[in-house]
């Protein structure tokens, strides 16, 4: 039986970067910490959450790079999650005009990621669309389309619907992946924990 790799092997470049990685995460708590002393010596605010979001969000943009699954793709889905995040939290501390680019920024960012997947689905590319896109594209369409019904914002609405759209086009059309997807991540798991008892 012929195993056809669907991943790079890791060279030791990738052990190289891993240790970087730890580093840099320690490097980041630091600094994380020196923020938290000042902000308490100062009088508790807000600022302190969009410090450590921002470290994170450029952490994940500039330095992390996963060992597995470290696509352009699945990089740009984690940069959307923290920006988002970062949204949230600025609409609820400071700005509540905030609210309304929220859902229009969720919903670019689902349409930009599907117009990616069209794209590399004329090269056939294997191993596309994973789990994890799902998982973003739900938690964002839901977040934007609960704003814009607080909002009352016709555009969010639109840009929502658009949104869905081209997610069910882009699911059709790797539907196949997205089977052999979901049985890897449903009945993978369980060869693993059956192997695990005996």
């Amino acid at each position: 039986m012929q195993i056809e790799k669907c991943y790079k092997e890791s060279g030791h470049s990738s052990f190289a970067r891993l240790y970087m990685r730890k580093i840099w995460i320690i490097l980041f708590i630091l600094a994380f910490l020196i923020c938290l002393i000042v902000n308490l010596a100062k009088g508790f605010s807000p600022w302190l959450g969009i410090v450590g979001i921002s470290m994170i969000l450029f952490f994940v943009t500039f330095i992390d790079r996963p060992l597995l699954e470290n696509t352009f793709i699945n990089r740009l889905q984690r940069i959307f999650v923290w920006a988002g995040i970062l949204l949230i939290y600025l609409a609820v501390f400071y700005s509540e005009k905030v609210w309304q680019a929220l859902p229009i920024v969720l919903s670019s960012e689902v349409l930009f990621i599907n117009f990616l997947l069209l794209i590399r689905a004329k090269k056939r590319t294997k191993n596309t669309l994973r789990f994890s896109f799902l998982l973003f594209a739900v938690a964002a369409l839901i977040a934007a389309l609960c704003v814009s019904i607080l909002q009352k914002y016709w555009v969010g609405f639109l840009l929502f619907g658009l949104a869905v759209l081209s997610c069910a086009f882009v699911l059709f059309i790797y539907r196949g992946q997205l089977k052999n997807e979901l049985q890897w991540r449903i009945f993978g798991e369980n060869k693993k924990r059956s192997l695990r008892r005996e």
